[in-house]
């Protein structure tokens, strides 16, 4: 159903860059308006939740048509991913529902967690480039960009809890989700026709050396070997011992009288 590669998988994931893409956009716009705020976090929860399901029921008929185990086991991870975004789908659902004042205090909450781990991490990323420069691992250049990286997500954890009790930080993070949708689906877009590409180029490349296979072994098989006709020896002429000299009978040696 969701062949990678296939026309199916390809309009799916189209159509749902197209959507985030417009979602984005619509939420930038419209991103101090407590009523769209509420709307379009139904609409983002609805459409997980569309999604996850599918990709549920796909991974049912696809444990249920193979049997191989190493499928069935690499299929576990993917439905753990699955229901995890259904969860989410459904948390969103929820949220959708409350009152504005109940998704303020959520959202603060959000950015407290968010400036925290942008403050830790920076550290880290600190910590880390200051050690490599200390130790020389790696180039000067990547360490120092290591370190300017870290001082920047620290002071974006820092100006985050500074404006986690602003009225204004609702509209913020929705701008935030609005950037992050248009960047998702414009990723997804992307992603999705190099990699059909790349899967067509694939299979006409295969097509092609199954193709040439045959035609090589048609003609080496029409082809005759003609075995290299043996040149005639030359004989060599046996050479005749020359005959051994006939013992002379020695003559009798005079003896002095």
């Amino acid at each position: 159903m969701f062949k990678k590669g296939g026309v199916v998988w390809i309009i799916w994931n189209v159509l749902f860059a197209a959507l985030f893409v417009t979602l984005g956009i619509i939420t930038c716009i419209n991103s101090g308006n407590p009523d769209f705020q509420n709307v379009i976090i139904l609409i983002a929860g609805i459409l997980v939740i569309v999604d996850a399901s599918l990709r549920l029921l796909a991974l049912a008929l696809s444990i249920m048509l193979n049997t191989e185990e190493e499928t069935l086991r690499g299929q576990l991870g993917r439905s753990a991913v699955s229901s995890s975004e259904l969860a989410i789908g459904i948390l969103l659902i929820l949220v959708s529902q409350g009152e504005s004042a109940y998704l303020t205090v959520l959202f603060q909450y959000l950015a407290y967690f968010i400036g925290i781990l942008l403050i830790v991490l920076g550290s880290v990323a600190l910590l880390f480039g200051i050690v490599f420069l200390i130790k020389k691992v790696g180039s000067v250049a990547a360490n120092i960009l290591g370190l300017f990286v870290g001082a920047l997500l620290i002071v974006g954890g820092i100006l985050v809890l500074i404006y986690a009790n602003q009225e204004a930080l609702l509209q913020i993070f929705f701008v935030f989700f609005g950037i992050m949708f248009v960047l998702i689906g414009v990723a997804l877009l992307v992603g999705t026709v190099l990699t059909a590409i790349q899967i067509r180029r694939f299979k006409a490349a295969a097509k092609a050396a199954e193709n040439a296979a045959p035609e090589n072994q048609n003609a080496v098989e029409g082809e005759i070997v003609e075995a290299p006709a043996e040149e005639p020896k030359e004989e060599k002429p046996v050479e005749e011992k020359p005959a051994e000299a006939e013992e002379k009978p020695e003559e009798p040696e005079d003896k002095p009288e």
